[in-house]
């Protein structure tokens, strides 16, 4: 995608918008370094990383999640609402010269650029220095998805906070999940890391297809809930059968009674 000026200026929206955690998260990556660098020099056991429920690896994850977690909510790039909690896309981007297509994929080939970028910067940065080996392929390639996925659901459920909120917590269970696929012992066909490969690569277009049809609906005043199934309902009731002869008039009424 061509760097045009709504480009630009939607990168540095996002940056100036979140400029202290951004900041901060730039600090702490280095930080996290020094703090844990005298515990692997002088405790050669955290270093062991055979086991990743125990030693240096267990008390960085906490700070490594955390980074993309923030780093998921800035991309997601929304706003507060007063009654859906956090909208979608804000409204004010929807007056940009640009089509649907294109603020969607900006977004989101910025979030998933960011999120690569931040998860090997904890790589490189921490963990290799310390001695601790750590998966890469795998782990971008949910990291992506995931992004791509979470996006998409914020976006076109904003008309929906309630499903939404369900969503993206199942979504969270998924992605953790997902992270797991390649330590499992022996797992079936369906569960492998090639088929979940596909899936999750087969994920990526479906998800951007969806978001651009749902901010094109809110772009154009929100969904319309069963608006759809409207005109169905009506050639429904339209079928059924009901009385169309005409109805007795007041004065045959009223004469009728009258003879008895």
């Amino acid at each position: 995608m061509r760097l045009t000026a709504p480009a630009l200026a939607l990168a540095w929206e996002i940056w100036r918008k979140n400029r202290a955690g951004n900041f901060a998260l730039l600090a702490g990556i280095p930080a996290c370094l020094l703090l844990a660098l005298p515990f692997a020099l002088w405790m050669p056991s955290w270093r062991d990383d055979t086991g990743y429920d125990e030693g240096l690896w267990t008390a960085l994850l906490f700070p490594l999640v955390a980074s993309l977690i923030w780093v998921f909510g800035i991309f997601a790039h929304t706003e507060g609402d007063a009654k859906r909690g956090f909208s979608g896309i804000p409204g004010r981007l929807f007056s940009l010269p640009v089509r649907t297509s294109f603020l969607v994929g900006c977004l989101m080939l910025y979030g998933v650029a960011c999120v690569i970028a931040v998860y090997l910067a904890w790589v490189g940065v921490v963990f290799w220095p310390l001695g601790i080996s750590m998966p890469v392929r795998w782990p971008l390639l949910v990291l992506a998805t995931g992004m791509v996925c979470f996006q998409a659901v914020v976006w076109v459920l904003a008309s929906f906070p309630w499903i939404r909120m369900v969503t993206i917590a199942a979504g969270a269970f998924g992605l953790i999940a997902a992270f797991a696929v390649p330590y499992a012992d022996h797992p079936p066909v369906w569960a492998s890391e090639r088929a979940f490969t596909v899936v999750l690569l087969a994920a990526l277009p479906l998800a951007y297809l969806g978001a651009v049809c749902g901010v094109n609906a809110e772009r154009r005043g929100g969904w319309q809930a069963w608006a759809w199934l409207r005109p169905v309902l009506r050639k429904i009731a339209d079928a059924l059968p009901r009385w169309r002869g005409p109805f007795a008039s007041l004065r045959v009424h009223t004469a009728h009674r009258a003879e008895i």
